[in-house]
């Protein structure tokens, strides 16, 4: 018997016991009918078990890709993963691409102890710049400092405070040293370009 041929005579037959006595004449014009009924349902299921088998295959070596080069970005991560796991259960990863959820998952659960290591950094960052900011009061090392320093009331070593303050000066006067000029006029003559001293 071959049991792969699905109009062989076995088959007929165990139709034709299954009909019964009263429904056996109408075996032999209905076994074909049925088997290529039978037969083509019996492929669409095997075609889709395989359609499914593929994507199936696809979505792994996918997510081997993705975990590759996150785990690259994050080696640690596997430390963390109950907890990123947890919070993947509470997000939609709504327009993310796997890489950028897994690595907002990642940042998110790993946050509080990379703030204490900033702070930390900062806090000794911080004792080191002020223990040279008393050594060096000389001179600012940038304007940003410098005018810190001013509000302040700070004054570097290097400044003119031990000089006199300028003195605002008077008019300015004409270069002939003729009568002093207004505002107005020597505003007008350095529009001109005329230097008055």
């Amino acid at each position: 018997m071959d049991n792969d041929d699905p109009t062989s005579d076995d088959v007929v037959e165990t139709f034709r016991n299954e009909l019964g006595p009263e429904l056996e004449y109408l075996a032999d014009g209905l076994a074909p009918a049925v088997t290529g009924l039978v037969g083509h349902a019996v492929e669409h299921a095997i075609n889709e078990r395989v359609r499914q088998a593929e994507q199936h295959r696809a979505a792994e070596e996918q997510t081997a890709t993705v975990m590759t080069s996150f785990a690259k970005q994050h080696p640690d991560w596997k430390e963390h993963e109950s907890a990123m796991l947890a919070l993947a259960q509470k997000l939609d990863p709504k327009g993310m691409s796997d890489v950028e959820y897994l690595d907002h998952l990642y940042r998110a659960v790993t946050h509080a102890s990379w703030q204490k290591e900033r702070d930390a950094e900062a806090a000794k960052t911080a004792r080191t710049d002020d223990a040279t900011d008393v050594a060096d009061r000389t001179a600012p090392r940038s304007f940003a400092e410098c005018f810190a320093a001013a509000r302040r009331g700070e004054r570097f070593a290097a400044d003119r405070s031990a000089e006199e303050p300028p003195r605002a000066s008077e008019r300015p006067t004409a270069r002939s040293g003729a009568a002093s000029l207004s505002l107005r006029e020597a505003f007008a003559a350095a529009k001109r370009g005329e230097r008055l001293e």
